[in-house]
């Protein structure tokens, strides 16, 4: 009866290891990466669209102080940061 036991066990956890939750890591990496990929895309638009206004307003004459040359600078960190992050969680794409 012991046996019996341990093999049911056994049986069990080897059922569940191949069953559909074994395919749940891939979906779950799959969900990270397009999140981060999102995530990366926005904060690129983010800074170009920025950019675009910066230069913009020194197309039109204009002067941008020091707050909007720091908001282009965190924007273009905040894009690079997220790519890297994508990179990592997307590999081989």
């Amino acid at each position: 009866m012991r046996f019996a036991t341990a093999f049911t066990v056994g049986t069990l956890s080897a059922g569940l290891l191949a069953g559909p939750a074994n395919a749940a890591p891939s979906a779950l990496m799959q969900d990270s990466c397009t999140v981060a990929q999102q995530a990366a895309e926005k904060a690129g638009a983010d800074y170009h669209a920025a950019a675009r206004d910066y230069l913009a307003q020194i197309n039109a004459g204009g002067h941008p102080g020091t707050a909007e040359r720091d908001h282009l600078a965190q924007l273009k960190a905040e894009a690079n940061k997220l790519a890297a992050q994508a990179a990592r969680a997307c590999p081989g794409t």
